[in-house]
């Protein structure tokens, strides 16, 4: 139950009004059940969106509805990381200055362009895939981007010592990479998405490695804004695979 309530508190809006254990040995447990959650979560916004598209409404309406729901359940959550990862990994400034930049709350023009880019993405895959009656198959999307954070957790190192991201980052089991992996597969086969969702989950890998070596090469290691970038961009990833393999 813990674990639960500790992925809820930490990565929605939901009100959790029990008291949670936050040790860095709750949270490398409740990495099991991260993409579990995630796709439950996406499911419940897909479910509003899937309202507007059994009525007699535009399906545009169904993905801006589904996308807006996912934004209000989890405050945004990722996006703020990555709208932060843009401002300051391409800054071009040094690794001192490029984490300054990334802990400022301002928002600057990288970030605002990159976050442009991210909710259009979001958005047009929604729409394309309510136009083809496939919206349930963003679950799979929220679980690719989870599978992205894990890698990128499980890879690190910890750039920023004393980081809410130590919760994560160097704490991801060997298990609970196999658990999600497992489990999106599935989850793929199960929505009659696997051809697509398999060339999602490669893309995923691949681009998890390359940002894990280029945030190395950069500031030294990954803090919660890269892991925010991950999830933003694997969901992308995912549902790009899902629009290739119809």
């Amino acid at each position: 139950m813990n674990s639960w309530l500790l992925l809820t508190q930490f990565f929605t809006r939901i009100p959790v009004r029990r008291a949670v254990d936050y040790s860095r040995a709750a949270a490398g447990r409740a990495t099991y059940f991260l993409g579990l959650h995630a796709a439950l979560c996406a499911a419940l916004s897909a479910l509003f969106g899937t309202l507007f598209l059994a009525a007699p409404l535009p399906w545009t309406l169904g993905a801006l509805w589904t996308l807006l729901s996912w934004v209000l359940l989890t405050g945004a959550f990722h996006m703020d990381g990555f709208a932060d990862t843009c401002d300051g990994m391409f800054s071009g400034r040094s690794e001192e200055r490029i984490l300054t930049i990334m802990k400022d709350p301002l928002l600057g023009s990288f970030g605002a362009i990159g976050l442009l880019f991210d909710l259009a993405s979001h958005g047009l895959i929604l729409y394309e895939l309510g136009r083809q009656g496939r919206l349930w198959a963003f679950p799979l999307m929220a679980l690719g981007g989870k599978l992205a954070l894990l890698g990128g957790a499980a890879l690190g190192p910890l750039a920023r010592p004393n980081s809410s991201a130590a919760l994560w980052i160097g704490n991801i089991p060997r298990g609970a990479l196999v658990v999600n992996g497992l489990f999106y597969v599935l989850a793929a086969y199960f929505l009659r998405e696997l051809p697509g969702g398999l060339l999602g989950l490669v893309a995923v890998l691949l681009f998890t490695l390359a940002t894990v070596r280029w945030c190395r090469r950069r500031v030294g290691g990954l803090v919660g804004d890269h892991l925010g970038f991950l999830a933003q961009v694997g969901q992308v990833l995912v549902g790009a695979g899902l629009l290739l393999c119809p």
